[in-house]
């Protein structure tokens, strides 16, 4: 069972997640100066040291949306514009799209590691300091100067506590995400987990995809 947990997390890019926007104070307009922060909390307690990875897989032109694959899943041939239908992967998306795209882009990634890792973007949760009112959080890692796209974040890291191993969902985001008309660059993510206790059975936690806030 470890193993199967311990493999890269888009493994699991077969599971919906689910994922939630807040509004900054002050909305900043699109550019290649986005930040994405990414809560690694399992249980509730942040934790520093926990690498992620975020791969552009398409480039997004805003309004009625058009994807283009960038140049390492051009191979793949996923077809963005038809499952996505000219919108933005939102907290309403219906969860079969979600689940489509997460699978197709988790095949991908799996079979051409060699390749597409190397155009990944890497951060590290640590303490840094996020949102409008600057406060200080342990557990965040953070990707800064993004340009408009939709993205896939994954970690491989299985973490274990109080004798159960959390394994955090994979998931994807629309930079810049519109809420209500505002245009979003400022966006946290806070992490959902698969929970496996060994000799116990299902930890009990659905696989949703991460609350991401606008803040």
């Amino acid at each position: 069972m470890m193993n199967k947990l311990k493999k890269l997390s888009v493994a699991l890019l077969s599971f919906v997640t689910v994922f939630a926007l807040t509004v900054p104070a002050l909305a900043v307009p699109s550019g290649d100066y986005a930040v994405l922060n990414i809560r690694y909390r399992p249980g509730g307690t942040p934790v520093n040291e926990v690498e992620y990875r975020l791969y552009k897989v398409a480039e997004a032109e805003g309004g009625t949306y058009t994807y283009t694959l960038t140049e390492p899943f051009a191979a793949s041939q996923i077809d963005v514009n038809d499952i996505l239908k000219g919108g933005q992967l939102t907290a309403g998306t219906d969860a079969s799209t979600q689940r489509n795209l997460l699978a197709q882009f988790g095949a991908y990634i799996n079979s051409n590691q060699d390749t597409v890792r190397e155009h990944a973007k890497t951060s590290t949760t640590e303490t840094r300091t996020i949102g409008a009112d600057r406060r200080s959080e342990d557990g965040v890692a953070q990707f800064t100067g993004l340009a408009d796209g939709l993205y896939l974040v994954t970690c491989s890291h299985v973490h274990a506590m109080n004798g159960t191993e959390y394994t955090p969902v994979p998931f994807l985001v629309n930079i810049p995400y519109v809420m209500d008309g505002v245009t979003n660059n400022y966006l946290t993510a806070t992490v959902k987990f698969t929970t496996y206790t060994p000799g116990g059975g299902d930890g009990g936690t659905d696989p949703v995809r991460p609350p991401v806030t606008p803040t």
